[in-house]
């Protein structure tokens, strides 16, 4: 089992680098970054319950019963007994970092995709993908799917369809957008306060040679800049 999640973490990650890569390249317009985020929060997602289950079978190694309940969740743990991590190897540090680390960016790309949404429906964004009449949504649908086919055919994590999509996009466009900024700029600023406290760890107690100290700060610094937007919009 243990080997079968370290493949599928393998193919999950090769899924992100392939689509973030794009962000890189310059690929994507403003307007294809709702079903980007949509993806990559999907993506992480599926990461996360595997980093879990090794996580999971990890800290009751290391702890006892309950403190390995207490740890995996994040609830208060008496520092006395959280000193006990300090003797973990590196790998079981980095898969408590990484599991971590997904859990704050599902928040991240869940709020991202709620606010490119948003914008779109609020025409912050321009939108050219559906057109009112007989071939509303092709190419919407052929958009998406020039960007996610190649990961058609992978066994594992399950292909995201465009339906899926756009049912979570068609409920997004009829949502009130002042309950969606709100939102999106409450999960931003929790966002922002759950990676000052990752950073804020001992060094003992985390893999830095895995997760840097940077990748958090370049997450830091962008959920900030976002968070900027939302209320703007929302007494504008």
């Amino acid at each position: 089992a243990t080997c079968l999640i370290f493949v599928m973490n393998i193919g999950t990650s090769f899924m992100i680098k392939y689509i973030t890569m794009g962000f890189q390249l310059g690929l994507y317009e403003s307007c294809e970054m709702a079903m980007i985020f949509h993806y990559l929060r999907s993506l992480y997602e599926s990461l996360c319950t595997n980093y879990r289950v090794q996580l999971t079978a990890i800290a009751f190694t290391v702890f006892k019963k309950e403190e390995a309940k207490d740890f995996i969740e994040d609830n208060n743990i008496p520092v006395k007994v959280l000193k006990k991590w300090k003797k973990a190897t590196p790998y079981q540090k980095m898969i408590k970092d990484q599991f971590q680390y997904s859990k704050i960016l599902i928040q991240f790309y869940d709020a991202m995709q709620k606010l490119i949404a948003t914008l779109i429906k609020d025409k912050y964004i321009k939108y050219p993908y559906r057109q009112e009449d007989e071939l509303f949504g092709e190419s919407e649908r052929s958009l998406y799917e020039s960007r996610f086919r190649v990961f058609q055919h992978m066994s594992f994590p399950s292909y995201e369809t465009y339906q899926e999509f756009k049912t979570w996009f068609d409920r997004m466009l009829e949502s009130d957008s002042q309950a969606n900024y709100t939102q999106v700029d409450k999960e931003l600023k929790e966002v922002v306060s759950k990676v000052q406290e990752f950073m804020k760890l001992d060094s003992s107690m985390r893999n830095t040679e895995m997760l840097k100290p940077e990748e958090l700060q370049a997450l830091q610094k962008v959920a900030v800049s976002n968070s900027l937007l939302p209320m703007k919009l929302k007494f504008a």
